[in-house]
């Protein structure tokens, strides 16, 4: 004799079809009421075992998709809530305004070579000028 009613999932767990019971969803996922299977928590969150929904990273943190836990960013790098990676903070450790490198062009007195002043010639040249 089966059931006389199927009764619905709660949030947290799942039951494919045929199912005598339900099942907890895993850590590192989660499902809705209802559900037919649970759903991989996506990267910069996390979940414990019977989540109904995952919890976002903190700041400072990140995950991989179905993480069961946060992992703290390295030192030197930083991150936002929810996100995946770190990315390195150092514009964040400056008192000055954040912007982007300038790119320098091949014949920028400040990435060329010194190959024609004098100064670097040996010292047994003559022709030697002070700065």
């Amino acid at each position: 004799a089966g059931a006389a009613k199927c009764s619905t999932c709660p949030a947290g767990s799942f039951s494919e079809a045929g199912a005598a019971k339900c099942s907890t969803c895993p850590a590192g996922s989660f499902s809705e009421a209802g559900a037919a299977k649970c759903s991989t928590c996506p990267a910069g969150s996390f979940s414990e075992a019977g989540a109904a929904k995952c919890s976002t990273c903190p700041a400072g943190s990140f995950s991989e998709a179905g993480a069961v836990e946060c992992s703290t960013c390295p030192d030197g790098s930083c991150s936002e809530a929810g996100d995946a990676v770190c990315v390195p903070c150092f514009h964040t450790k400056t008192t000055l305004p954040f912007t982007s490198p300038q790119k320098t062009e091949p014949g920028d007195k400040t990435t060329k070579p010194a190959t024609d002043d004098k100064t670097t010639k040996p010292a047994t040249d003559d022709k030697t000028t002070k700065p």
